[in-house]
């Protein structure tokens, strides 16, 4: 048990040096920073919307989008820097740099705020 630990350990503190930037999700997945609204509050964007359906945050890295059945890469709307909005309890949450992110099918993307 005690080698287990030791590879875990190892694998965690290599998570810990790779930056988020450097993961490309596949397919239609999208690795996105969630936003909290104090966030947005104080420094990003400020626009009213209904917290229990849906979640804010920025796209930090896109995959290279699906295929089709005829072969052909259906590319995805979102890139890096985007504030979307996603579903409350979509995609799944991951930890990198002991920070928390999620990662979401584009499908589960509502829609991309304007930032202006």
């Amino acid at each position: 048990m005690g080698m287990v630990k030791e590879c875990v350990e190892l694998l965690l503190s290599a998570l810990e040096q790779v930056d988020p930037e450097d993961y490309t999700p596949c397919l239609d997945r999208v690795l996105v920073y969630p936003i909290t609204t104090k966030a947005f509050q104080s420094a990003i964007i400020h626009s009213p919307f209904d917290e229990k359906r849906a979640r804010r945050g920025v796209v930090i890295s896109v995959g290279p989008g699906s295929v089709t059945v005829k072969g052909v890469r259906r590319l995805l709307d979102v890139y890096p820097g985007d504030v979307v909005l996603f579903g409350r309890h979509v995609g799944e949450e991951i930890e990198l740099q002991r920070e928390t992110f999620r990662l979401v099918k584009m499908n589960d993307i509502m829609a991309v705020v304007d930032e202006e």
